[in-house]
């Protein structure tokens, strides 16, 4: 029996989507301070958490209610070892991660 290449039986396949945060992080790599920027649509309760590529929590930065509109955070490298990390930005249901470098 051959079957035709288009004509697949569908097998229980899902569609994820996840809002995201247009974000940026300068300067990247950083030594001292790394400037997150982002854009809410709304305002929200946002939480920056900054992991090591092991997964283990470096930072955690809360802010209730940011109003709707473009914001910087500084993000202080000074105490945090020279490697790679992952900086999660969440923020409702919308969610973005950012690579930083730092290089003391």
């Amino acid at each position: 029996c051959i079957r035709e290449a288009n004509n697949f039986d569908q097998v229980g396949l899902n569609t994820i989507s996840a809002a995201t945060i247009e974000a940026n992080l300068l300067p990247n790599p950083a030594n001292e301070v790394s400037n997150l920027t982002f854009e809410l649509e709304q305002t929200q309760n946002v939480t920056i958490n900054i992991t090591n590529l092991l997964g283990q929590n470096v930072e955690t930065i809360s802010t209730a209610n940011a109003a709707k509109g473009s914001h910087t955070v500084a993000l202080n490298t000074q105490n945090i070892p020279s490697g790679v990390y992952l900086v999660n930005i969440t923020a409702g249901n919308a969610i973005s991660t950012l690579k930083l470098v730092v290089k003391h």
